[in-house]
């Protein structure tokens, strides 16, 4: 039976389907019906559970359990699983492989190709991770992979059902996990039916897609949950109730919980969410709530739910309208209002579609399945097409030039595209934990093609990989990507004269290579968390979150070279590091700022090294001429809690009158704190009222899409996206500095640019294992610096660091075997 498979993975729910002969049905995971709960228990004999049996496992120990992840995909922190560290691509892989097996198991073989639907706003970055989770499913029968945006898909099903107009439609998808939008239309080639497909001709996607990571059911479940905290009241007080439900994604930040009261919370989230779906018809609903210091119910009405939801439902339908607008398209040319994802049943969102589009608009809200069914679908008419080239890879997208087809696809990620993808976005640089290389290096879609591979012509299925390379993929990747970005970064920083702060000149290393080169010679994960008694051979770190990132890219490149240390870091804080450092209860401690020696902890006894700059530079798209330079007091103005800036002309009466749309980190996040503290004078809080990302190519992606959008990442992620958005020099009072690597390196884009430490305890560094990993530290800072997404010093600076810790070390003997 040949036939090919598709998936759609959500945050809570995994539905597949298969197409035989042309036909597409959805697949039946047994008693689990057609939706399997997205959800993974990782038992403490080794033994991995899926769906339904991994859910009710959760509720009782969530701490060894993992959801959500295609939200979470992209977060540089591995989730804290049973003890275990683990990468989010990682376990979706888990996940995708469990599918595939019970699809196998049912239909006697293996499918011939295997296409993942995903979200249309995804930034490249995050469709690369998807790639690389689908490289690691392991599948007889050498099937070919492809991607697949989940708006395409349900309008290529819609279409499929019955003759439709050639109308263009937009989709409204609401999960659990996140929202996204997008405009669909045939592709102009195929407008008349007449083209190469059948069903009237080929879909793609329309102007810009946009999206809302952190939007969907599961945040409106902890809406309810904080609707039931605020009800208890004084009965509740105390208890770690704004946890994340997986609090094991924070594992140096979080403190231990309770077993007991994490069960409690993990019911209480299940009661949560049953009540929200149940107000999608009923006008009321009662909250169970079972916690160690209370036993109730309580009640709660949809116009209180309403109230709750409707600021976060706001801002979908706006997401909605600026889509439209970047087509553009009247909502009344729509051919229909696709809605998807559990949600669209809500019937406030009803409500807020039609006070916005009109009531002649139609809403058509599609069944669960339809987007797997039409990624199906899309699969089996390329496996019937696959010779016209002009099928797989089409010239244009609505004018706006090149579209990505299967070759470049392929040459970016090893993982062609269906070729109904959006009109191209840059390459661009993905955080630290990513496994993919840089741009203008090997495997990428920049520049010349791969030395490795040959690009494959347009159409042309994926290539086969065999032997060791079929084998262990990831191993025979990180073999090929390995040396490259060293071989840039060394050129870039260190030879041939000065870089003259050009931000294209910035590449990356990626501690993702490091981990599946650790994976294939099976390095066991690097520890998280307290280290009891602690041996000769293990290494302590605490100290600042915004270090730690460094350190432990340190770590993933030290131990392929020494096995024998262990080094295990929990970070809460730089003056809490310090402190246990002086105590002697840390080797070494992260500092996110300078501390002055103390009458306990003098400088006989920690020697500071300092190891990197972390710079936030302010980026505004490329059609931005006039805030070429800002002052502290208007990014203030932008930024500062209580703003309620939305104009240009509101920053400074010469600029135009240009809506101001801001974009950032997560708050909350690091980064955020970083940025309003060095805005906010000092303050870590500031506006809530702008569009947030979790990382800074997807504020990039935002910023540079969105005319007079204006936001921040870190340098590395400007350096990689110079082509879509510019840095805005800061006024500090000292004139205008541009955010250059000259500048950052000197910490002078103040004060969005700092210096970060470690601190090291002289006694430790006595000891063998702490004076080979800071040796290694301080020595291969450079290349450090840049796979943790921050800013390497000069050579020279770098030298003195060497020069320093050789003195400290000299007669220390060698690491002895563990």
């Amino acid at each position: 039976m040949e036939y090919q498979l598709a998936i759609d993975v959500g945050s809570a729910w995994v539905t597949a389907a298969l197409a035989d002969g042309g036909r597409v049905r959805v697949v039946s995971f047994g008693g689990a019906g057609s939706r399997l709960p997205a959800v993974l228990y990782l038992g403490a004999d080794g033994s991995t559970l899926f769906g339904h049996a991994a859910r009710r496992r959760a509720l009782a120990d969530p701490a060894r359990a993992a959801s959500d992840l295609p939200r979470r995909l992209g977060d540089p922190r591995p989730l804290l699983i049973g003890g275990a560290s683990l990468p989010v691509a990682s376990l979706l892989a888990r996940l995708l492989s469990h599918v595939v097996a019970e699809v196998v198991s049912q239909t006697g073989g293996p499918p011939t190709s295997i296409t993942v639907s995903h979200p249309a706003s995804w930034s490249p970055y995050k469709i690369d991770l998807l790639s690389g989770a689908l490289h690691q499913i392991s599948v007889d029968g050498s099937p070919t992979f492809a991607t697949c945006p989940a708006p395409v898909a349900a309008a290529t099903y819609r279409q499929h059902l019955s003759a439709r107009t050639g109308d263009p439609v937009a989709v409204y998808d609401l999960g659990a996990g996140s929202f996204d939008t997008a405009v669909v239309g045939l592709d102009a080639g195929s407008e008349e039916g007449s083209g190469d497909w059948p069903d009237g001709g080929r879909w793609v996607l329309r102007g810009h897609p946009d999206g809302l990571e952190h939007m969907g059911g599961r945040d409106l479940d902890e809406a309810v949950l904080g609707y039931v905290m605020n009800v208890l009241g004084d009965r509740v007080a105390g208890l770690p109730w704004t946890a994340p439900p997986e609090i094991t994604t924070m594992p140096r930040t979080v403190p231990p919980i309770d077993p007991a009261l994490l069960s409690g919370f993990a019911r209480l989230r299940a009661e949560c969410t049953e009540a929200r779906e149940t107000l999608s018809d009923d006008t009321e609903a009662e909250i169970g709530v079972v916690l160690p210091s209370v036993v109730t119910t309580v009640r709660i009405t949809r116009e209180e739910f309403d109230a709750l939801a409707r600021p976060a439902l706001t801002e979908t339908v706006a997401a909605l309208r600026r889509t439209l607008l970047s087509v553009p398209v009247d909502p009344a040319d729509l051919g229909a209002v696709l809605l998807c994802g559990g949600l669209v049943h809500t019937p406030l969102v009803h409500d807020l579609l039609v006070a916005e589009l009109g009531a002649d608009v139609m809403l058509d809200v599609r069944p669960a399945g339809e987007i797997a069914l039409g990624a199906a679908l899309i699969a089996a008419l390329i496996a019937a097409h696959e010779a016209s080239p002009d099928l797989a890879s089409p010239d244009a997208v609505d004018g706006e030039g090149p579209v990505e087809g299967p070759a470049a696809d392929k040459e970016r990620t090893g993982v062609p595209s269906t070729g109904l993808i959006a009109p191209p976005l840059p390459t661009s640089v993905p955080p630290a934990d990513h496994y993919r290389s840089r741009p203008g290096a090997a495997g990428t879609g920049q520049g010349e093609a791969s030395a490795h591979e040959p690009v494959a012509p347009a159409g042309h299925r994926s290539r086969r990989l065999t032997g060791p390379a079929r084998r262990h993929p990831w191993a025979f990747a990180a073999m090929i990507i390995w040396m490259i970005p060293l071989i840039v970064i060394a050129v870039i920083l260190f030879g041939g004269g000065s870089s003259g702060g050009r931000a294209e000149e910035y590449h990356y290393a990626s501690p993702w290579v490091y981990r599946a080169q650790e994976q294939a010679e099976n390095l066991p994960p690097p520890a998280v968390g307290d280290v009891p008694n602690p041996g000769p051979n293990d290494v302590t770190v605490g100290g600042s979150i915004e270090v730690a990132p460094v350190t432990e890219t340190a770590y993933a490149l030290f131990r392929r070279q020494q096995r024998d240390v262990q080094v295990t870091t929990r970070a809460v804080n730089t003056d809490d590091g310090f402190a246990k450092l002086c105590q002697g209860q840390l080797d070494i401690s992260g500092a996110s700022f300078p501390k002055e020696p103390t009458a306990a902890c003098g400088q006989d006894q920690v020697s500071a090294f300092e190891v990197a700059h972390e710079t936030l530079p302010v980026v505004v798209d490329r059609s931005n001429t006039w805030a070429r330079c800002l002052t502290l007091a208007q990014l203030h103005a932008v930024w500062g809690k209580e703003s309620t800036i939305s104009s240009w002309r509101q920053v400074d009466p010469s600029f135009p009158d240009v809506p101001l749309t801001p974009a950032g980190f997560n708050p909350g996040s690091i980064p955020n704190a970083f940025f309003n503290a060095g805005v906010n004078n000092g303050r870590e809080e500031g506006r809530t009222d702008f569009r947030s990302y979790s990382d800074g190519n997807a504020i990039a992606q935002a910023v540079g899409s969105t005319r007079g959008a204006v936001g921040y990442v870190d340098f590395p992620t400007l350096a990689a996206n110079t082509d879509r958005v510019s840095g805005v020099q800061i006024n500090n009072g000292s004139g205008c500095v541009e955010p250059t690597l000259e500048n950052a390196r000197a910490g002078r884009y103040l004060p969005l640019c700092k210096p970060l430490y470690i601190y090291v305890r002289s006694a430790a560094l006595r000891r063998p294992a702490v004076a080979a990993f800071v040796r290694f530290y301080v020595s291969n800072e450079a290349e450090i610096a840049v796979a943790a997404h921050t800013v390497p010093r000069d050579e020279a600076e770098i030298k003195e660091s060497v020069e320093k810790v050789d003195e400290l070390t000299k007669d220390v003997g060698p690491v002895r075997p563990g």
